[in-house]
């Protein structure tokens, strides 16, 4: 009997006259059953959708593992999901015959193969960008595609993303710097780049000229967008730790923030755009809260709906009530009608929901 030797065998799946086994380095394996005692597996076909000349490095690459398969009932498509969480599927022949080879190909298309760090909405156009610590990716929601797969470069690992109102650019936060990029008909072209540590939040205000930057842990930048000048009344500080949420205004006039700490600000940039002080008067302050998610009550530009850790809905106009819920919910939306909000579901051990 043939062995796949030394390679590790990960998922195996029965069809009618046989069995098919996927493995350790994209390997895919074909046995028929024979009525043979000394030889009763005989190999169809080895390494299937494998090209070793002709690779597709956004398909499967070599330390991508098969860990799971399923057979078409018609026994000439199979289905796999690799060890990058990739579902892909290939053309085979398990009649005997010598079918034509076939290279892998995406179900629906690449999905992110680690966690999501960062996600926007394009404003005027039908596109989402989402990261991952290593891919970028366009999609649009009307048509349900993947336009723009980017793969960052080595090293590189984003953390937060913002998408600019017109659908033409993007702002990327690394780990040492803010990447300004072009979106292009096909691909995604960095122009300008500003060296910032530690960005984990970027929001784009709805005009496009200004985006604002939870930076070092604690701070808020605000840049002009064409320019890239951050004047030192617009470095915003007040949180004592992890910004985690921005909402602008508007008429970008300013936005309202909320961090770690269990801090909710407003910051009005026109009131105050010689100082860069916030509006302490209907600021919220939740000592061992952790505040994790806010969103903007339209039509009332200073007062926001938080959520976080001690699984309340705070208003911030009235900082001494809340809403209980049960649950500890991690982020918030509200309708532009403003008669609906939507909450996510953020607790340890329970199923993510809305």
């Amino acid at each position: 009997m043939h062995s796949p030797t030394g390679h590790r065998i990960d998922s195996i799946h029965s069809f009618s006259r046989g069995i098919i086994c996927g493995g350790a380095k994209g390997y895919i394996w074909s046995y028929e059953v024979k009525m043979n005692d000394r030889s009763p597996f005989h190999l169809i076909q080895e390494r299937l959708g494998f090209d070793e000349v002709d690779r597709d490095i956004n398909t499967l690459l070599p330390e991508d593992n098969v860990m799971s398969l399923a057979l078409a009932p018609t026994e000439d498509l199979l289905y796999f999901i690799n060890s990058k969480n990739q579902l892909m599927k290939v053309n085979v022949a398990l009649d005997g015959t010598d079918g034509e080879q076939t290279k892998f190909e995406f179900v629906h298309s690449q999905f992110h193969s680690q966690h999501i760090t960062g996600m926007d909405v394009c404003l005027r156009k039908q596109l989402i960008v989402t990261t991952s610590h290593t891919q970028i990716n366009i999609w649009n929601y009307a048509t349900k595609t993947l336009e723009i797969p980017f793969h960052c470069k080595s090293g590189d690992e984003a953390s937060a993303v913002a998408f600019h109102p017109s659908g033409f650019h993007i702002v990327v936060a690394f780990a040492d710097k803010i990447q300004l990029m072009n979106v292009l008909s096909s691909s995604i072209k960095e122009f300008a780049n500003v060296p910032i540590k530690g960005c984990r939040e970027i929001s784009f205000s709805p005009g496009g000229h200004l985006f604002a930057c939870g930076v070092q842990q604690s701070s808020i930048h605000v840049y002009n967008f064409y320019t890239l000048e951050c004047p030192s009344y617009r470095q915003l500080r007040g949180h004592l730790n992890r910004v985690r949420s921005i909402d602008w205004f508007d008429d970008d006039t300013g936005f309202n923030s909320c961090a770690q700490d269990g801090t909710a600000y407003c910051f009005d940039l026109e009131e105050y755009k010689e100082t860069g002080a916030r509006k302490q008067d209907i600021e919220l302050n939740k000592k061992g809260v952790q505040f994790t998610g806010l969103a903007k009550i339209p039509g009332k530009q200073y007062e926001t709906l938080v959520v976080g850790s001690d699984k309340n809905i705070w208003h911030s106009a009235e900082n001494k009530k809340a809403v209980e819920v049960g649950v500890q919910l991690s982020q918030v939306q509200i309708l532009s009608s403003g008669k609906a909000c939507f909450a996510g579901v953020g607790e340890e051990g329970r199923p993510g929901a809305v």
